[in-house]
């Protein structure tokens, strides 16, 4: 009896190992397989990598700011053009910028273009006769003055270089002699007390064909001038004597400066040695030269 239990017990127990060896080898065999939590550290120590390069590159490029191009260049071969980088304006620079466009000498602003026509006024004044470069003196030059009144109509030649050639012809409705000596009417030859002759007014108009001014530097708003003309003058009474004529040749130099108002608008001014002449076309030729002072306003168009 006993020895049944036992057999029974001895094969319940090795059905229980077979069973448990079936089972064992049925289940399939883990993987080796990364946990999420393994992922994540992987990139984040990925990432912090990268990053780390990336600042170590910033930091190059901010040392160097050619080595890109630099590498890129040797990479691809190409030709690059590096442009300068412009400093950035102060607000110094733009004060002074604005004082340079204010006087007029940041371009070519004043610059009057070639072939601009000149329409103007001018008048000029001879407070006394000059005392040098007049010859012989004939006459009596004290109290004499001259007052002259044109009009211009003129071209603009040529800008070269820091000269502006220019032509003008000038019409003078108004050429007076002030102080000029003519024969007394009432003077009579023995006579007491009345002069022989008299200073007065003479009235007379003029024409300037060939006025020639050279205007330099040109760019600026302010700028010298010289000029030089050449016509004639009709009085209605011989001038500067009565030995003189009432036909004459006119010839003026001219030293001064020009102000440009607006960029068609200018000021003119400055001294003219005006002289008169008849060139010996007559027997006598007393000559008559002034100090004159000039102003004038042109437009051009």
């Amino acid at each position: 009896m006993k020895k049944n239990i036992l057999n029974s017990a001895v094969l319940a127990f090795y059905a229980l190992f077979i069973t448990a060896l079936a089972i064992s080898a049925q289940i399939p065999k883990p993987e080796t397989t990364e946990t999420p939590a393994a992922e994540e550290q992987i990139t984040s120590e990925t990432t912090a990598i990268s990053g780390v390069k990336k600042l170590t590159a910033d930091k190059l490029k901010a040392a160097n700011p050619f080595d890109e191009i630099t590498a890129a260049n040797d990479i691809s071969s190409k030709k690059i053009v590096i442009k300068p980088i412009e400093p950035a304006k102060t607000p110094t620079d733009e004060i002074v910028s604005e004082a340079i466009k204010r006087r007029g000498l940041s371009s070519g602003k004043w610059v009057i273009p070639d072939g601009a026509t000149e329409y103007g006024v001018e008048i000029g004044f001879a407070p006394a006769m000059a005392t040098w470069m007049s010859g012989p003196k004939y006459y009596d030059i004290k109290d004499r003055q001259h007052l002259v009144g044109s009009l211009r109509w003129g071209k603009i030649l040529k800008t070269k270089g820091i000269v502006t050639f220019s032509w003008a012809i000038e019409i003078e409705p108004v050429n007076i002699a002030f102080g000029n000596e003519v024969d007394n009417p009432r003077y009579v030859e023995g006579s007491v007390g009345e002069p022989r002759r008299n200073r007065e007014a003479t009235y007379g108009i003029g024409i300037n064909p060939a006025s020639f001014r050279f205007i330099f530097f040109p760019k600026y708003r302010l700028r010298p001038m010289l000029g030089a003309g050449f016509g004639l003058v009709r009085h209605y009474k011989r001038v500067p004597t009565v030995e003189g004529t009432k036909f004459n040749f006119q010839v003026d130099f001219q030293i001064g400066g020009q102000y440009m108002l607006k960029e068609n608008k200018a000021l003119n001014f400055g001294y003219r040695y005006y002289h008169l002449s008849n060139m010996y076309l007559f027997n006598f030729n007393p000559g008559y030269n002034v100090n004159m002072f000039f102003v004038g306003y042109s437009i051009y168009k």
